[in-house]
């Protein structure tokens, strides 16, 4: 998932204190449960509560299978966002500084040095502040990957004799890329947190897919060959991170 700021909070007697986000977006009530068991509701700007306590019951069942198997998973650490902390990107290690005195905030490159800062007055209000400071490292991490992943994609595809139509960017809430059947591969902004080899892991994933257009045994078979033989180890790892940060 990833951050956003909860329009509201919703408590029920089962579940408890649920983070519900108004998205003008959205056409239905919907909800996601991540590791840990923590629950978010995304609905429809004015959804009432009397809307979220009839979702919450007509499904209950469902969620209650869902909310124990994800709250025995580890959930995946957040990363520090604030003043002093540092972040680190495929192409930068970002400094993260409370001294903007304009209250803005500002993110300055050089090489392969980023600062970001912002006004020290977010600090009373943590979830504001890493909300704000992620879309402001959301801005360079899709800076970076226009200026990579193409690239890269095209690479990987000569070197392994693949062929594919296009590819898309986006900032996913849940998955690090998708192909279509038509060889439109479609890669997460994210991937630029990932160390290089799961990068490229991904990327042969979808590329593969413009051969298998599901997960079938042959699919996994040629993916392995793809990685060396490694893909078990690979889908292990990538597991230690997750789309939101």
């Amino acid at each position: 998932m990833t951050a956003e700021k909860a329009s509201f909070y919703y408590e029920d007697a089962s579940f408890g204190r649920i983070a519900v986000s108004e998205n003008s977006r959205s056409k239905r009530i919907s909800l996601r449960v991540a590791p840990g068991g923590d629950m978010r509701i995304t609905c429809p700007v004015g959804t009432s509560p009397k809307e979220i306590a009839l979702f919450l019951y007509q499904y209950r069942d469902k969620i209650d299978k869902l909310r124990t198997k994800q709250s025995k998973k580890k959930p995946t650490p957040k990363a520090d966002l604030s003043d002093g902390a540092s972040f680190t990107t495929h192409d930068h290690v970002v400094s993260i500084s409370a001294t903007a005195t304009d209250n803005k905030l500002h993110l300055t490159l050089e090489k392969e040095e980023a600062t970001l800062t912002y006004p020290p007055s977010l600090d009373s209000d943590p979830e504001t502040r890493r909300v704000y400071i992620k879309k402001l490292l959301d801005k360079l991490l899709a800076f970076e990957a226009q200026a990579y992943l193409p690239k890269r994609v095209r690479e990987l595809a000569q070197a392994n004799n693949l062929t594919y139509d296009h590819v898309d960017l986006r900032n996913m809430k849940s998955k690090w890329g998708s192909c279509s059947s038509k060889g439109r591969i479609c890669l997460n902004t994210q991937l630029m947190r990932l160390p290089q080899h799961l990068i490229d892991m991904v990327i042969l994933h979808e590329l593969n897919h413009t051969v298998h257009m599901d997960h079938s045994k042959a699919f996994w078979q040629d993916l392995d060959k793809l990685c060396h033989g490694n893909i078990k180890q690979l889908d292990e790892q990538i597991k230690a991170f997750s789309t939101d940060y």
